[in-house]
């Protein structure tokens, strides 16, 4: 989502530095430019769309095992060794599966983070072109007042 909303960044930066037509509202873009942002704006929307999908067909998947109570015996019996065996087995690959949940959503997160991070340089990275603009546009009008004089 941050990808989408960094790319809306760089397509509102490009029609703000567009060049304005004389005499009117109207500004020039360049065509090829923007239509790279707009397709690559599409492919993200579709991107995220699917995976809306799979993580809803996900969702409905786990739902229904999150209702399952385990029963608890509160008479305890002596297991024999076999089945103490097998049950250890069980909960190993259960805390694998737990771990592997754990690391999955460690990745998420960290890819939140660093989509978070980009949009942030994204954005201080216009800023900077805006000033580098206005730096050399104050340049210029103090060349044009000096040659006035």
């Amino acid at each position: 989502m941050d990808e989408i909303l960094g790319l809306v960044d760089a397509i509102e930066a490009a029609i703000h530095d567009a060049k304005k037509v004389p005499l009117s509202n109207k500004i020039m873009i360049e065509e090829v430019r923007m239509t790279s942002m707009v397709q690559k704006l599409r492919k993200m929307v579709k991107r995220a769309q699917e995976q809306q999908y799979q993580n809803e067909e996900l969702a409905a998947k786990v739902m229904p095992v999150t209702d399952i109570r385990p029963e608890v015996d509160l008479n305890p019996q002596p297991i024999d060794d076999k089945v103490s065996g097998e049950l250890t087995e069980v909960e190993e690959r259960e805390a694998q599966r737990n771990a592997q949940g754990i690391k999955r959503g460690a990745n998420e997160y960290a890819d939140q983070i660093l989509s978070r991070l980009q949009l942030s340089v994204t954005k201080l990275q216009k800023n900077l072109v805006r000033i580098d603009k206005n730096i050399d546009e104050g340049r210029k009008l103090i060349e044009e007042a000096q040659r006035e004089y």
